[in-house]
């Protein structure tokens, strides 16, 4: 199953990606780390790695 991270969205934008594993983090509380070529994202609540990235990075 592909993963999707959002990045500062809304709660409610996990409901527009059925049939994805969707992952909600905020860009402050981050860290992102590549390792042989590959994006990870870790904070507190654990380490993903995603295969898209959505933001809502202000207006």
């Amino acid at each position: 199953m592909k993963t999707i991270l959002i990045i500062n969205g809304e709660k409610y934008w996990k409901n527009y990606f059925a049939g994805f594993d969707v992952v909600q983090k905020k860009v402050q509380t981050s860290e992102f780390i590549v390792k042989n070529a590959e994006l990870y994202v870790l904070d507190a609540d654990g380490v993903c790695r995603p295969d898209v990235i959505f933001g809502d990075w202000g207006r």
